[in-house]
């Protein structure tokens, strides 16, 4: 090895290696050297100064398999167990970050970013709270055992879902669980039960009897399980389809569709590839709404030059979830780069070696190749990218995200203003069902990674609502603050005040709109809007025309109707020439609700169930109020939580509490396009 080299960990003689060694030798680059992951496990390696190491699996190293999970499963030890995860975890994260901590070596990779890819539930974790779209993830701790996950199932709702060991890969020991009628269940997978241990196969079969899936079940928790709703897949010639896609440098780069008529569409599992055009054009105008899914999964790995993103394709390619992000997830041989991306025609080694992770540089020629063929410092992790790179790499330049917000002095004047409150809607409810198709109209007007997490400026609906009507809108989740604003009262010093934010001279929103032209409408739903004493006319006093009645209340099984018949009338009553604000306070959601599931009673009272009923019942209605809105013009609308309520978690009921449930809600804001209305 020489100084600067670059050195592949890896398994010799492995086609990971070799691929990436001739697209290396391709592109006219010294051949890398391999550092055997046997070897680094055993501690007995040198690395030359300065060397510069690309990570890649140690999955077909038998070798290195051994090492890592043979002391654990002793002499029952074979390649094919599936036990052993959570000691190949703890010894490959700490092999890497030994490696990390040799003087004079830098890594493409961070071991602490592939510890978390290594790790199901804190994947998920970390994906859910950055907004991208999951599936629903049954809460709490693995399940010890088959009876304590049927109940917690139970519990959930859930019926069909996804076991997962926490570290497990390329399928193994994964269970797609379903329960049926009369106690039925059905239990997929490639796992063979055996006297000796569980085995993978390339069989994929089918466990009917209860006995053989409690069996199944207890056997694999000991590994840890994340367990996933299990959501119905788009499909492609009758065979459930996903979709690999390749992320490099923050791009999305190489697209494969994977198909089975299996759960699982791993290709050794019987999977085939399938074809990317049909998928394109099947999802239409919203193909670039999935790769951009897939680049915000990568972006919650900064300092991955590159990561492998399983989307769950749903309802006909038009939307997606993030099943995996796979750290080594680049072996797709003979896949040329998408077209219409930052390396096409390139294969997946190739355009990584174009890619600013790999471009060389010297001190002193700005990203010239050095003679000694030295990389350069890792790039910075970045959001969006947007001019080409100055190197001559086809991959843009990494650029700190301008705004995450439209400009909204554009909007204020030219648009309708829509702002929506979902009273108490907790953030987990409304992202599990917009996951599993149950909000079919929101979900055509809503962001392409759904909802987005954030925490309530307040923990009941009058305080809540005095910050947002005085532009304090709930704040993402999200600690790289400070985050800018929308519409902001103007005051000295203020940190979330933008060039993009529109600012008013007013002490709240309603006035300052008021001031800009706009008639200011409010259309209450609980109490505080009520209009039925002092305290219940303060929110209703900031605008200048308000609507209560008892219909539109929480009591009212139609208030919701109720509500966006008024906005229609209001709407359509508007002179021409003068923008509308409507604020409306949506009280459907708010306890009681339990008439909104079918065949509750009083007597069952309030539940998640029927929280989630509730959110079902406003999302039928919903398209109503977005139409008669974008009738006159292009309307900027904002939907959102007030804040959330607990419905016993940690022995709680209710909100005016400081708990995660009532502190996180969803929020999202869209352009509706001006659609008139076919007179009546």
């Amino acid at each position: 090895m020489t100084r600067n080299q670059l050195v592949v960990l890896g398994c010799p003689g492995h086609r990971r290696v070799t691929l990436f060694a001739a697209a290396a030798r391709a592109a006219g680059r010294p051949e890398p050297a391999v550092l055997p992951w046997a070897d680094l496990l055993r501690g007995r390696y040198e690395l030359p100064p300065g060397a510069v190491v690309r990570l890649d699996s140690p999955g077909e190293d038998p070798e290195a398999d051994r090492l890592l999970r043979g002391p654990v499963l002793g002499p029952g030890y074979a390649p094919t167990r599936v036990e052993g995860g959570p000691a190949w975890y703890a010894g490959v994260t700490a092999a890497l970050r030994g490696l990390a901590a040799r003087p004079g070596v830098r890594l493409l990779g961070d071991p602490d970013e592939i510890a978390v890819m290594f790790d199901k539930r804190r994947t998920h974790a970390l994906l859910a709270a950055a907004g991208v779209p999951v599936p629903p993830a049954l809460p709490g701790e693995p399940p010890s055992g088959f009876e304590e996950l049927k109940e917690r199932l139970a519990e959930a709702g859930m019926r069909r879902v996804f076991l997962k060991p926490v570290h497990g890969s390329s399928a193994s020991g994964v269970v797609a669980l379903e329960f049926g009628p009369g106690g039925r269940v059905q239990a997929t997978t490639s796992v063979e039960l055996t006297a000796d241990g569980l085995h993978n196969s390339l069989a994929v079969r089918r466990y009917r009897s209860a006995a053989e899936v409690a069996e199944l079940v207890d056997r694999l928790a000991p590994e840890g399980l994340h367990v996933e709703r299990w959501v119905p897949k788009s499909g492609q010639h009758g065979r459930a389809a996903d979709l690999r896609v390749l992320v490099v440098g923050g791009r999305a780069t190489h697209a494969v569709v994977r198909t089975s008529l299996h759960p699982m569409t791993n290709l050794h599992l019987g999977g085939a590839r399938g074809e990317t055009a049909l998928a394109r054009a099947a999802a239409g105008e919203h193909w670039p709404e999935l790769l951009a899914t897939a680049e915000a999964a990568a972006r919650c790995f900064p300092h991955a030059p590159m990561v492998g993103v399983d989307l769950l394709p749903h309802s006909r390619w038009r939307r997606s979830l993030v099943a995996e992000v796979n750290a080594f997830g680049d072996l797709l041989p003979n896949l040329p780069g998408l077209p219409e991306g930052p390396a096409p025609g390139l294969d997946t080694y190739a355009a990584q070696l174009a890619s600013p992770a790999y471009a060389p540089r010297s001190a002193g020629n700005g990203g010239a190749r050095s003679a000694d063929g030295a990389l350069p410092e890792r790039a910075p992790a970045s959001g969006s990218v947007t001019t080409r790179s100055s190197t001559g790499s086809p991959f843009p330049e990494p650029l700190v995200s301008p705004a995450s917000i439209p400009d909204m002095n554009e909007v204020v004047g030219s648009h309708d203003l829509l702002l929506v409150t979902l009273d108490t809607l907790r953030h987990d409810v409304a992202a599990e069902l917009l996951a599993a198709g149950r909000l079919p109209n929101l979900a055509k007007v809503l962001p392409p990674s759904g909802w987005e997490r954030r925490h309530s400026p307040g923990s009941f609906t009058y305080a809540a609502h005095q910050a947002i009507l005085a532009g304090f809108l709930p704040t993402p989740a999200s600690p790289d603050g400070p985050h800018p604003r929308l519409f902001a009262a103007r005051f000295a010093g203020s940190e979330t005040t933008g060039s993009r934010t529109w600012v008013f001279d007013a002490p709240d929103l309603p006035t300052g709109l008021a001031g800009a032209g706009y008639r200011t409408v409010c259309i209450g739903g609980v109490g505080f809007f009520n209009k039925q004493g002092p305290l219940g006319s303060v929110l209703p006093g900031l605008f200048q025309e308000s609507h209560w009645a008892p219909e539109l209340g929480v009591p009212s099984p139609t208030s919701f109707e109720s509500q966006v018949a008024v906005a229609e009338r209001v709407a359509a009553e508007q002179p021409p020439g003068r923008p509308l604000f409507l604020f409306l306070n949506v009280s459907a959601l708010h306890q009681p609700n339990w008439f909104h599931l079918p065949g509750a009673t009083r007597a069952d009272g309030d539940s998640r169930e029927t929280h989630a009923a509730a959110l079902e019942y406003v999302d039928a209605h919903v398209g109503r109020l977005f139409a008669a809105m974008s009738a006159r013009r292009p309307c900027f609308a904002i939907v959102c939580s007030d804040h959330g309520t607990a419905y016993g978690e940690d022995g709680y009921t209710g909100h005016r509490i400081g708990h995660e449930v009532v502190w996180t809600v969803p929020y999202a804001h869209f352009t509706l396009p001006v659609t008139p209305q076919e007179p009546r």
